[in-house]
């Protein structure tokens, strides 16, 4: 190309050969400019979105581990509204990022730094060596209760302009749960803040409520650590925006128990728990499960998102094809489904069988 360009130029007389020379010079440097320019576009990977800084208020808590900087979240999601996302993980939550990356995306984060701990099988984050040495239940709840009104405290008295999402898991929704209570009596909790409980043991169809109307008073689960805190009542956060998420299959949130079938409520419920609870996708992917079913507390301001899911013997089951690399189809999926509902019907939150006043709410969830 710059050899007819050259040529061209020359036969009409419009440069000699020092401007010859000139034109060469030129077009050898855009050549190696622009060279080098594609070889740092293939060279250099792409920038991921990058996280907002937290709250100046909140760096206190960081350097004295009640909180971490939310770092480890993995989504380039940026299309989320602008939030402050405060984040109590379940216990010794290892489907944590997985879980909760989708929520947060690029959003400012934060994760309360507790035990995670279940005494006397789970040491958590504790540092326990043996479970037998961890904290309790109760214990570990209630660390992360303190953790969660250290943040609220701080940010309610700092000039802090984002909405905040609090959002826990299993053990950490009830921990989280408890501190909003505490919450709304001190004042804490912003007209644009939201409080999301997911996988709630005090649920309205939930293991603790559920399990007090099964165990007798004297089971010892108390002085085990495990508080049988009853139902958690709406109106203990008054007019908070709560909303408590509950996938069917989940036994922690809905606990299945048929007084005539004890082995199989309790196999129906281990299910659940292998392929619910401890399954990240379970509440990572509330999408698969459809449209919710949405009931309103008819005290209080709490909203309850009733994801209807597979049941927990087909969850197992697709897990272990997909573990084993056997293929199967939607229709062997529905079969599967239809199999396991003969065998043991899944018990539907509804408002008849919750354990507080719930009613049909004409809104998906607070927003």
């Amino acid at each position: 190309m710059c050899y007819v360009l050259e040529e061209q130029l020359r036969s009409r007389g419009y440069v000699d050969k020092r401007g010859i020379r000139m034109i060469r010079s030129i077009q050898s440097t855009a050549a190696v400019v622009s060279t080098l320019f594609v070889m740092s576009l293939l060279a250099s990977p792409a920038q991921a979105a990058v996280r907002p800084a937290l709250p100046l208020a909140l760096q206190p808590l960081i350097e004295l581990g009640i909180i971490t900087d939310g770092e480890e979240f993995e989504s380039d999601d940026t299309t989320l509204s602008e939030a402050l996302v405060v984040v109590t993980p379940g216990t010794d939550d290892t489907t944590l990022i997985d879980r909760v990356s989708p929520l947060v995306g690029t959003r400012a984060a934060t994760v309360i730094s507790y035990d995670e701990s279940f005494w006397p099988v789970i040491s958590g984050r504790s540092g326990a060596a043996r479970p037998f040495d961890a904290p309790t239940f109760g214990e570990s709840k209630g660390m992360a209760v303190e953790r969660n009104l250290a943040v609220m405290r701080a940010l309610e008295a700092s000039d802090n302009s984002l909405p905040v999402i609090y959002t826990g898991y299993s053990q950490g929704a009830v921990a989280l749960g408890d501190a909003a209570e505490i919450a709304s009596d001190e004042g804490l909790l912003g007209e644009q803040d939201e409080v999301y409980l997911t996988s709630d043991g005090r649920a309205p169809w939930s293991i603790v409520p559920r399990l007090q109307e099964v165990l007798p008073p004297d089971s010892g689960l108390g002085s085990a650590g495990v508080p049988l805190d009853g139902v958690r009542d709406p109106a203990d956060t008054g007019n908070a925006a709560i909303t408590q998420v509950v996938v069917t299959a989940d036994p922690v949130a809905n606990f299945q128990w048929q007084d005539d079938r004890p082995i199989e409520s309790a196999v129906v419920n281990a299910l659940g728990f292998v392929g619910c609870h401890s399954d990240a996708s379970c509440y990572g992917d509330l999408a698969q499960h459809g449209e919710p079913t949405v009931y309103q507390s008819a005290e209080g301001n709490t909203a309850y998102q009733v994801y209807d899911s597979l049941h927990p013997a087909t969850m197992v089951q697709k897990s272990v094809f997909d573990a084993v690399g056997i293929g199967y189809t939607d229709d062997d999926v529905a079969a599967w489904d239809g199999q396991a509902e003969a065998w043991f019907a899944i018990d539907m939150p509804t408002p008849s069988n919750a354990a507080v006043a719930v009613e049909s709410a004409p809104v998906l969830s607070h927003n």
